[in-house]
């Protein structure tokens, strides 16, 4: 029996009912026997916890000129704009493309939004003569870069990932 509390006043000659086919008591500060009153159905908290796993989320960062092939976006480093960058789902299929761009006052960010919880891979379409920079530690703010195909595996958890830095070098 799921109890939900009430803290609005009771009113005696309410006509509304807690519908037959829900087993919920309602609890009010003037009912402490906890026995079913007359009130007008609030929502319960199943249908919150439904919602809060739908979240959506974001995938942003900044593609910068990763001159020492660190993978660390520092203070000096320079954004990249205008390339194209690929959102692919867990079983490979193509949700979104975004271009780098300037952004209030960095070049090179991107983002993608509306994204839920899961496992995703981002693809470089690179200028000739550009490779992405290896990275130096295994993940790097909820992300790990492969250099081999210029790509970066993301995984979403319950929160917006907005330093996805990608480092790219000239060979």
């Amino acid at each position: 029996m799921a109890i939900l509390n009430v803290t609005s006043d009771i009113k005696n000659n309410a006509n509304t009912n807690v519908p037959s086919d829900k087993n919920i008591k309602l609890i009010s500060k003037h009912n402490k026997e906890k026995t079913p009153i007359k009130e007008p159905l609030i929502q319960d908290k199943s249908s919150q916890e439904v919602n809060e796993t739908n979240k959506l989320f974001k995938i942003s960062g900044v593609v910068f000129l990763d001159k020492d092939m660190s993978s660390i976006y520092e203070r000096d480093s320079k954004g990249i704009n205008n390339i194209k960058i690929n959102l692919y789902d867990k079983d490979n299929k193509l949700i979104s493309t975004t271009t780098s761009r300037k952004s209030h006052y960095i070049n090179g960010y991107y983002e993608f939004e509306n994204i839920p919880d899961g496992k995703y891979k981002l693809t470089l379409s690179l200028p000739y003569g550009m490779k992405v920079s290896e990275q130096l530690v295994k993940y790097y703010y909820g992300s790990k870069i492969n250099p081999k195909n210029n790509s970066v595996i993301v995984v979403v958890s319950g929160k917006d990932i907005i330093d996805t830095f990608i480092g790219l070098y000239f060979i």
